[in-house]
């Protein structure tokens, strides 16, 4: 766990300082896209949801099952 948080930032600056946020060209030659166009975002609120019940099962969980002191 250690090791991911270490390297979170270096992707990050490769990522937006380095690239300006923006594929490079031949990743968008690889993924038979053209220009900056990665198409519609389909997804739209069901990530956030689904994160948002994975925390509420997580706390519910821990106040339901919690170990006698």
């Amino acid at each position: 766990m250690a090791l991911v948080a270490d390297e979170a930032p270096a992707f990050q600056m490769i990522g937006n300082v380095r690239d300006g946020g923006k594929f490079p060209p031949g990743a968008m030659d690889d993924l038979d896209l053209v220009g900056q166009d990665v198409g519609v975002k389909k997804a739209g609120i069901l990530p956030h949801l689904a994160l948002a019940g994975g925390l509420a099962i997580v706390l519910t969980a821990n106040w339901i099952f919690q170990l006698p002191a």
